[in-house]
């Protein structure tokens, strides 16, 4: 018989009073905030085929790698959720080095994209230029679910500039880091 405050699912027993006083559909809506990124993913693939673009071989090599790594990187992330879920919130070091792994595997190929649209020129603009901009602050939405159950270091993910920028993006989570204790810089 389950304890009062525990939800069964799949036979697996989740406490959620320990994945911060959530519900099991607050846990289902972040997972499902998680996997956004497949969606923006397939987004940005869809710049290809779009009627705007003049070369789409040209913006299939501009957008591809991108789209594998955050893919790739989604799956991990999904799978490291689920794991912590099923621990009541809890993770160890072993999801904390998977999940930072896969956080900076993104942001890096998001960066690799912005060097490929300097490289291009100043004025380059590009259409999935919009989409990237959505997918980066979907990653930092990521970030701020994993910063609740997972001791992340901001600095193993993104370089100081992106700190800032998702620090201007979550002023919350300056106060959350020091009152964790959380190395960000």
């Amino acid at each position: 018989m389950d304890k009062p405050g525990n939800v069964t699912n799949n036979n697996n027993i989740v406490e959620y009073n320990t994945m911060k006083d959530g519900t099991l559909d607050d846990v289902k809506a972040q997972y499902d905030e998680v996997t956004v990124l497949f969606d923006l993913t397939a987004e940005l693939l869809d710049t290809v085929e779009d009627p705007s673009v003049i070369d789409p071989v040209e913006q299939l090599e501009l957008v591809d790698m991108l789209a594998d790594q955050i893919s790739e990187s989604t799956d991990l992330l999904c799978d490291q959720f689920l794991a912590i879920a099923e621990k009541g919130g809890k993770s160890g070091k072993l999801q904390k080095g998977r999940v930072e792994g896969a956080l900076r595997k993104i942001f890096t190929a998001l960066d690799f994209y912005r060097e490929q649209m300097q490289r291009k020129g100043a004025d380059a603009v590009n259409i999935a230029d919009a989409v990237v901009e959505k997918i980066t602050r979907q990653v930092e939405r990521v970030v701020v679910i994993f910063l609740n159950y997972v001791k992340l270091s901001l600095d193993r993910i993104m370089h100081k500039t992106q700190i800032d920028e998702f620090r201007q993006h979550h002023e919350h989570i300056a106060l959350m880091m020091h009152d964790a204790g959380l190395k960000a810089s």
